[in-house]
């Protein structure tokens, strides 16, 4: 069973205070006593280690994503075309993650009595390279596949520790699982887990207790591991448009 599955859902009607995003961290808050951070998504390729057969078959891709660009200009400068637009540029980016290319409008071929094509540039056609590629197919897993809602999951956890640090209910920890009777009895709350590690596909949720005061909570979810999901990520042609599997381990 998920965590969210485990969840009882539960509004209190409380007021958030969300700070600015920053580069550092996603954002942070205050509901009452309680404060939650959320950790920024970010990774990098240069911390990434991939198997030899995914970064083969991202070059493999590359190279076909180049050769059916150039096909399809081709086949559009046949027709008598000279430039692309805006929205086509768009579906081309959709159709090759492998293309680089700014999404306004280009010329792939200059004619000089199309006074129109004079305020147009010419099209750059620039491709990522393997571990650009495989990066950008774990950006766009992770956006896929947020792990927590922020809007629900963790301000739940948040909420509930609220009433109980406000309160100074009773609550217990067994076996890493936070429960509060109180709560149990209302029928408003089942609990949580103090710290969640299931896969590295879900964002680990992590409450911390002040050592000098039993009802001083805190709330973090983390950042997923990065370099566990490059490790286990395989090949597969159904999943669209990378061709690069992440959920199965």
């Amino acid at each position: 069973m998920s965590f969210r599955e485990t969840l009882i859902k539960v509004s209190f009607g409380l007021l958030l205070a969300v700070t600015v995003l920053t580069p550092d961290r996603a954002f942070a808050g205050d509901i009452g006593s309680v404060p939650y951070d959320v950790e920024v998504e970010a990774p990098s390729s240069a911390t990434l280690t991939w198997k030899p057969q995914v970064t083969a078959f991202a070059s493999q891709e590359i190279s076909r994503q180049k050769s059916a660009v150039s096909s399809y200009v081709h086949s559009l400068k046949d027709k008598g075309g000279s430039y692309l637009t805006a929205p086509a540029i768009k579906k081309m980016r959709a159709k090759y993650p492998a293309l680089q290319i700014t999404n306004k409008p280009c010329n792939f071929t200059f004619v000089f009595f199309d006074f129109a094509s004079w305020a147009r540039s010419a099209c750059e056609f620039k491709y990522v390279d393997a571990k650009q590629y495989l990066l950008a197919a774990m950006k766009a897993f992770l956006n896929r596949n947020p792990g927590y809602n922020s809007t629900e999951d963790y301000l739940e956890v948040v909420s509930a520790l609220e009433e109980i640090s406000t309160k100074h209910w009773d609550y217990r920890i067994q076996n890493g699982w936070f429960s509060c009777p109180k709560q149990i009895a209302m029928g408003t709350y089942a609990g949580f887990p103090m710290e969640s590690k299931w896969s590295p596909t879900v964002r680990a949720l992590r409450v911390t207790i002040a050592p000098a005061n039993k009802w001083q909570f805190s709330v973090k979810v983390l950042a997923r591991d990065f370099k566990t999901l490059a490790a286990n990520a395989k090949v597969s042609q159904t999943a669209a448009p990378y061709g690069i599997e992440f959920n199965n381990y």
